[in-house]
């Protein structure tokens, strides 16, 4: 499943959830980047992140790539 068919997949079993970005959004060039949470009316929450590609000549989004959950930390060697 891609794009809008994804997205409108999830607001349909899951429309009373909120999502709230969680973070400043930070820039660079055409990319940018920000965290974000998913709630549950319950209190569920998921965490994530997503990479965004700008076009430079409109500003719109050309592309997301969502991260889910949390990083793990680095493990020592």
């Amino acid at each position: 499943m891609a794009g809008f068919a994804m997205v409108h997949a999830f607001w349909a079993e899951n429309g009373e959830c909120r999502i709230s970005r969680t973070s400043a959004i930070d820039a660079h060039h055409d990319r940018a980047r920000y965290s974000w949470v998913i709630t549950w009316p319950d209190g569920r929450r998921f965490d994530g992140m997503d990479a965004v590609t700008l076009d430079r000549a409109t500003g719109k989004v050309r592309r997301v790539d969502g991260f889910f959950g949390a990083l793990k930390p680095l493990e020592s060697e």
